[in-house]
C-alpha cells in the first residue's frame, strides 16, 4: 500500500532514488515506498496552495467571464494587451535578470538589489498584476477587474508582508536599507 507525505522546502529531503515529474504547480516525486508532494524550492505551502488557487480562477474566471457579459471594446482591448505584454515582460525580465545573481555561490547570503529590482523590491508581483490586469481588460466584462484587485489585495496584505519579514530575518540591515531606499511594489509610488 502507498503511503504520502506532504513535505515543503523546510521538510525530509527525497531520496535520490526518486523521479520528479512537474503536476499542478508542484513536484510529484513517486517511488515503490511511497508517493511525496514537494512544494517547488523557494516557496512555502502556503504560497503553493495560494498559487495554484490563484491559476484555477484566471483558468476557469476569463473564460466564464468572457462568455457571460464578455465584449470586444478596442480601447480596453488594446490597454489589455499592452498590460498583459508589459506585466509579462515585467516578470520574465526581473526573473532572468536576478537568475546569474543566485547562481552565483559568491553571492550566497547576499541580497540582490539590481535588475528591475532596484525600482521595487517586489517588481516580480507588479508584473503579475499587469498582466492579470490586461486579462481582465481583454475579457471586456467589469466583474473580470475583480481578478486583479483580488491578486493585488493578496500581494499587499499576505505575500509582501511574508516576503519583507523573511527578507529582513534572512538580510538584516542590508534588507531594511533596501526597504528604506526602493518602493514595494509599484516603482516610483509604493
Amino acid at each position: 500500500m502507498s503511503k504520502r507525505l506532504l513535505v515543503s522546502e523546510r521538510g525530509p529531503a527525497p531520496s535520490t532514488d526518486l523521479d520528479a515529474s512537474w503536476l499542478s504547480g508542484h513536484y510529484l516525486c513517486a517511488s515503490q515506498r511511497h508517493d511525496v508532494l514537494v512544494a517547488p524550492p523557494g516557496i512555502g505551502w502556503s504560497e503553493a496552495i495560494g498559487n495554484s488557487l490563484a491559476f484555477a480562477l484566471y483558468y476557469l474566471g476569463f473564460p466564464l467571464l468572457l462568455i457571460y457579459g464578455g465584449h470586444f471594446i478596442p480601447v480596453t482591448y488594446a490597454l489589455g494587451l499592452l498590460c498583459f505584454i508589459g506585466g509579462s515582460v515585467i516578470n520574465t525580465t526581473a526573473e532572468l535578470l536576478r537568475k546569474p545573481f543566485k547562481a552565483d555561490p559568491n553571492n550566497a547570503g547576499k541580497l540582490y538589489r539590481g535588475g528591475l529590482f532596484k525600482y521595487a523590491i517586489h517588481i516580480n508581483y507588479f508584473g503579475d498584476v499587469l498582466w492579470v490586469l490586461g486579462c481582465a481588460l481583454l475579457v471586456g466584462n467589469p466583474y473580470a477587474l475583480l481578478i486583479p484587485l483580488m491578486l493585488l489585495a493578496l500581494f499587499v496584505f499576505s505575500y509582501i508582508p511574508t516576503a519583507d519579514k523573511y527578507l529582513a530575518d534572512k538580510y538584516g540591515a542590508a534588507f531594511i536599507a533596501y526597504q528604506r531606499d526602493t518602493k514595494e511594489l509599484i516603482p516610483f509610488i509604493w
